[in-house]
């Protein structure tokens, strides 16, 4: 059914491959971000940097995509964009978590100990 679709863009051409082909390289790109997804929900920090690099794909796959659907690819890429931000915030280590031993446990924003 989908196999043998039109594409009505002015000049549609695929890096590699055909329509069938970028359908299978998006349905494991989608997997990927699914266990991904299920790795942080448990929380995993490998998953963050497993994370980042499936977006990252993701959106590489997106921008080969552009001649035929321009909307979708600002659309996702922006999202992969807020995932990307996420992943790099979440689960950071914080600032008491940084003090040195010994030290002060939370520190003001002139570099001194903040007191209470």
């Amino acid at each position: 059914m989908f196999a043998h679709a039109a594409s009505y863009a002015a000049a549609p051409r695929y890096v590699f491959g055909d329509l069938r082909t970028w359908g299978f390289i998006t349905l494991v790109i989608s997997i990927s971000q699914f266990a991904v997804a299920a790795a942080l929900l448990s929380g995993s920090q490998r998953a963050r940097w497993i994370g980042a690099g499936v977006a990252l794909l993701n959106a590489f796959g997106q921008i080969w995509g552009l001649p035929g659907y321009p909307l979708w690819f600002l659309v996702v890429t922006a999202v992969d964009m807020v995932v990307l931000f996420g992943l790099a915030i979440y689960g950071m280590p914080s600032r008491a978590a940084r003090a040195p031993p010994g030290g002060p446990d939370v520190i003001g924003r002139d570099g001194r100990e903040a007191v209470p």
